[in-house]
């Protein structure tokens, strides 16, 4: 998985609709200035989270890579023995 993806993913999504990530960011704010324990609790978690589908994500790519060579070792074993 790559972030500059989801980078641009994020870009593109505040350009389409600016007024909904302001109102988004104000709710944010709100909630941090009412009750900052439990929103950066929460945040932290999140974070956690995305963390560990990072790295989910990143392990599933090197397994299917792992996979590809392997088939094309198979590949080059039949050219070889034809």
């Amino acid at each position: 998985m790559d972030l500059h993806q989801v980078i641009d993913w994020g870009f593109d999504f505040y350009l389409r609709y600016p007024i909904f990530c302001y109102v988004v960011a104000g709710v944010l704010l709100v909630l941090i200035l009412w009750k900052p324990a439990k929103v950066l609790k929460t945040a932290f978690l999140l974070l956690i989270l995305l963390a560990l589908l990072y790295a989910a994500f990143f392990l599933i790519n090197s397994m299917n890579i792992g996979v590809q060579v392997k088939e094309q070792g198979i590949q080059k074993m039949e050219k070889a023995l034809k």
